[in-house]
């Protein structure tokens, strides 16, 4: 928070008062960076599994332009409007596509493994809590 403080060049103090804290700063963060990964629609791409490759092309993007925010989101987890709504939107192509019935087949099938690392991020809804190491 003193980092932040002085890159904005106020008090530590100041930022307490617009701020819960750390923990609340984190999520605006996260939720803030989140709400610019690409979701194209229907209309903007007829094909689901393209749709899908621009959004993760977008989110790798991001993640490349907030050099950190990776961590931040393993550490304390997305369960920010923004996760929520791009969960929502990633689940109901890959349903529609596979025949998958229910979110939660949807999302075990993309669980992630050493070779899926991606995913992570893309899917991760946890609290935003601090977790043990």
């Amino acid at each position: 928070m003193r980092a932040l403080a002085a890159e904005l060049e106020v008090t530590p103090g100041a930022l307490y008062r617009h701020l819960a804290n750390q923990q609340q700063l984190v999520a605006l963060m996260i939720n803030d960076a989140m709400e610019r990964v690409a979701m194209p629609r229907s209309t903007e791409e007829s094909d689901p599994w393209e749709r899908i490759r621009i959004h993760v092309r977008s989110l790798v993007g991001i993640l490349d332009s907030y050099p950190g925010l990776d961590s931040l989101i393993a550490r304390y987890g997305d369960s920010s409007p923004a996760a929520r709504l791009r969960q929502r939107w990633l689940v109901t192509p890959l349903r529609r596509c596979s025949g998958v019935r229910g979110a939660r087949h949807v999302l075990a099938r993309l669980a992630p493994t050493s070779t899926t690392a991606p995913c992570n991020v893309l899917l991760w809804t946890g609290p935003i809590a601090r977790r043990s190491a």
